[in-house]
């Protein structure tokens, strides 16, 4: 009789502990459909397959609209651009994709000074752990110390993991609330800024700690295993560096210089095109969200310039 209380205590347990995550599963999907899921999707997913691939961290996710880019190269293209992202992430994603895709035409990557810093994006990723069935994920997730054996044994354990931020939206989205950095449009992974909120989101402190900025070395020698990995697949590489405001600081410009430098050496090396949408004067103070992402007028001002700039660079060449 004990035994069986105790099964049907241990059975009734799942069976909630299930219901629970099914239900939290769809709303943290629900929540962060358009700025994660919609790109692991593209990833997971076997079609549709994408001729041209933007990848980056928040200023490519906020910044390139590929219905405008599209619009002037005649390719089908895919933001994979995630706020905080580092060469590591980019990695994941693109490699994720090729699981799934042959190799696009062209891929475009952003590189500018977040590009070669140190970042934590990659541990607090706690969205890929939706994706343990692709083998890329599952690899990348095992090195970052998750327990995948039990995730796909047991599902719901995987908010066990879950920092206090990312609990918390499993019921309260940042897409939704009131005073939201996030605008209402998006498309193929791009999501716009709203431009109601720009005076809560343009401060930007500076504490003195970028003059002592050092490049890191290991996130450079990601992005060179990046680049060579396509271009081995005969896809065709650029690298861009986004528009941004003058007005930063000058410990910021510090960062600036050396980020350029290195897309500058890494362009010479792989004999890649390196843009430089910061020296052009097509983007004026108003088209910027704060003082390194452009609002939605902006982002489509970028979009149709790095359009041309493809059409131009890649298929004039």
């Amino acid at each position: 009789m004990y035994r069986q209380r105790l099964l049907i205590t241990l059975l009734s347990s799942l069976l909630i502990a299930w219901v629970c995550g099914t239900y939290f599963d769809h709303r943290f999907k629900e929540n962060w459909q358009r700025v994660f899921f919609d790109k692991g999707d593209a990833c997971a997913n076997s079609t549709p397959d994408y001729d041209l691939l933007f990848f980056g961290d928040s200023r490519v996710q906020f910044g390139i609209d590929p219905y405008y880019v599209d619009s002037c190269t005649k390719l089908s293209s895919f933001n994979f651009g995630i706020a905080g992202a580092d060469p590591r992430v980019t990695a994941l994603f693109a490699n994720w994709y090729l699981e799934n895709h042959p190799a696009p035409k062209i891929v475009a990557i952003n590189l500018d000074e977040y590009s070669i810093d140190s970042t934590d994006a990659f541990e607090a990723m706690f969205g890929l752990l939706y994706y343990l069935k692709s083998p890329t994920v599952t690899d990348a997730m095992k090195k970052m110390h998750y327990n995948t054996a039990l995730i796909k044994l047991l599902p719901f354990t995987k908010y066990s993991f879950f920092d206090d931020y990312n609990r918390m939206t499993i019921f309260r989205s940042d897409l939704n609330a009131s005073g939201s950095a996030y605008g209402k449009y998006s498309y193929r992974g791009f999501t716009s800024l709203n431009p109601l909120n720009f005076k809560d989101h343009a401060i930007v402190i500076d504490d003195g700690k970028n003059k002592d900025f050092k490049i890191n070395l290991a996130q450079v020698a990601n992005m060179e295993n990046i680049i060579t990995s396509f271009l081995q697949k005969g896809t065709k590489v650029l690298l861009f560096y986004p528009p941004i405001k003058d007005s930063i600081f000058e410990t910021e410009k510090i960062k600036k210089e050396i980020a350029i430098k290195t897309g500058t050496q890494l362009s010479a090396k792989f004999n890649i095109p390196y843009i430089r949408f910061d020296t052009m004067s097509l983007f004026k103070t108003d088209m910027f969200f704060d003082h390194a992402h452009l609002n939605e007028t902006g982002a489509s001002i970028l979009s149709k310039k790095m359009g041309e700039e493809i059409n131009e660079l890649i298929f004039k060449q």
